[in-house]
């Protein structure tokens, strides 16, 4: 029974880890692409706030898309783990 769910369960947790990474790079490079220029205005006080709005926004941005890559990549080693758990339990032990 433990292996028959450790193999449909296995590649299941891979793929959603796998995909979890993949959909970060591609927000990621939607968000480069699309980056705006930040223009220098006249005033020192005018720039400094747009340059410090600007990098609090990449800021919250990254902390939410470094949040999904951690869960991504727990998700991708418990699924290693559980297709590396079911070869052993086979007797194929590296």
């Amino acid at each position: 029974m433990r292996v028959a769910l450790n193999k449909t369960l296995g590649p299941i947790l891979l793929l959603v880890g796998v995909g979890l990474i993949l959909f970060v790079v591609y927000v990621a490079y939607n968000e480069y692409l699309s980056a705006s220029n930040i223009l220098i205005s006249k005033t020192l006080q005018t720039s400094l706030v747009e340059i410090l709005s600007l990098f609090s926004i990449i800021a919250v941005k990254a902390i939410f898309l470094s949040f999904i890559v951690w869960g991504g990549s727990l998700l991708l080693s418990n699924g290693i783990k559980l297709l590396h758990g079911e070869k052993e339990e086979k007797g194929e032990k590296r």
